[in-house]
């Protein structure tokens, strides 16, 4: 039976392909890896011209914002659906979207419902099924080989009601006109750009914390899955605003010396 399995991020396809080089080396299975962050940026319209447009900008501005006003090395291959869309899952029996307890993959989840409504949809649901010595892990590259091996085993069809309300999931998200979503009790809501900013803000001091400090300070104390490159966006913004203070060059965050809160 061939199979692809989906998965979110670098992290995630390098974790299961090296598992199946290691424990499964006669597997045909394919990894296909969807890089964009789902969690942040317009998502409305993405099938469309103008709505992935929107999207490559949002995020081609917070590119340039934390490296000093440049736009080397933005690469915008990966924005948007244009990669589901030129992959043919048709010839494939299984497609398998691997999600946690995490926004990105989950929004990964909904969104390959809404794009592949014919397709063998497949779930690896990593939360609901797995245990690790008393930790759940909330994402695939969390997961052990042991734990990668009950995954294969309890790999589950997604019936056409489930595939109906994974798809409304995602269109209720892609009608907001919020920029940020969060996972909350297992549901995605969706919430102002800003969301982070507080997290942020009672994380400083008034003595100089290095920036890098306060975001990897914040991505374990908010409860949420966010990539450090839209932390240090929103850090610059509060300098920009003069709601924190900072020494070293504004031009870019790995300039920094710190920042602290604003006098």
């Amino acid at each position: 039976m061939k199979t692809v399995h989906v998965v979110f991020g670098d992290s995630a396809l390098s974790r299961l392909r090296t598992f199946f080089k290691k424990e499964r080396q006669n597997s045909t299975d394919v990894v296909f890896c969807f890089r964009d962050d789902l969690s942040i940026g317009p998502i409305t319209a993405l099938e469309t011209k103008q709505g992935n447009s929107n999207r490559v900008s949002y995020l081609k501005n917070i590119h340039i914002e934390r490296n000093a006003d440049s736009d080397t090395r933005f690469c915008q291959s990966h924005i948007g659906i244009g990669s589901i869309n030129s992959f043919n899952f048709g010839s494939y029996d299984r497609v398998v979207i691997w999600h946690g307890n995490n926004i990105q993959e989950k929004m990964l989840l909904y969104l390959a419902c809404t794009l592949l409504p014919e397709e063998n949809l497949y779930e690896a649901a990593i939360t609901n099924t797995v245990n690790q010595h008393g930790y759940t892990p909330i994402k695939l590259a969390e997961c052990s080989s042991n734990t990668i091996s009950m995954l294969l085993e309890s790999i589950a069809p997604i019936d056409s009601k489930k595939k109906a309300e994974y798809k409304q999931e995602w269109i209720k998200s892609s009608q907001s006109d919020k920029l940020v979503r969060i996972l909350s009790q297992g549901k995605i809501v969706e919430v102002d750009e800003s969301y982070y900013d507080s997290y942020i803000l009672s994380d400083c001091t008034e003595d100089f914390t290095p920036a890098s400090q306060i975001v990897w300070n914040v991505m374990g104390s908010c409860g949420q899955s966010i990539a450090d490159t839209f932390l240090k966006y929103r850090v610059k913004g509060l300098v920009k605003k003069n709601e924190l203070c900072y020494n070293g060059e504004l031009l870019a965050l790995c300039h920094f010396g710190g920042v602290s809160i604003g006098q």
